[in-house]
């Protein structure tokens, strides 16, 4: 997988490092976590879901900054998007940490199962910024499109203290 990903460093526990020669051992998994959240360098993480769950808590911040954390199990049968789905790009992560070992990306984000795009990829990829990502969640615009609401978005400069609703496009078209 390791060298399927690019400039990946794989992260061994030290009573494996002699068998996986060349990669990067350990002493404890949670150095390994407090590394990696503070770099933000993205995780993808071969064992049960509860370890790494456990083990990420003291060190999440917002989906904003947290980097993103992809779960496999031994198997390879699964790349489970843990966090960060869409800022932190585990979803896509998990999309091709999937077809590279032959599983099945378990993708959760309402947007995903729904196939909606979501604001927080789309803003980015329009070339803008979403100045409070709270209030994009507050204002339920991932509900209102699953209703058949037509949504738009409003971008520019010189806007005189808009109605947020109308900013986020809560409203029908």
């Amino acid at each position: 997988l390791r060298p399927s990903l690019g400039d990946a460093v794989c992260r061994v526990p030290r009573r494996l490092a002699a068998a996986a020669q060349g990669e990067a051992p350990f002493d404890r998994l949670a150095q390994v976590f407090q590394e990696a959240f503070a770099r933000r360098h993205d995780l993808v993480c071969i064992m049960a879901a509860g370890i790494v769950v456990r083990g990420i808590t003291p060190y999440l911040q917002g989906k904003d900054t947290d980097p993103g954390v992809v779960v496999v199990d031994e198997a390879g049968q699964f790349a489970v998007s843990l966090l960060s789905g869409h800022l932190g790009g585990a979803n896509e992560l998990a999309r091709r940490v999937a077809r590279l070992l032959g599983g099945t990306p378990v993708i959760t984000t309402a947007t995903d199962v729904n196939n909606l795009p979501a604001l927080d990829v789309l803003a980015p990829a329009l070339g803008l910024a979403i100045e409070n990502l709270a209030q994009v969640d507050a204002h339920g615009v991932v509900q209102e499109a699953r209703k058949g609401q037509h949504l738009g978005l409003l971008a520019g400069e010189g806007l005189d203290d808009p109605d947020p609703r109308q900013l986020l496009g809560c409203g029908p078209v």
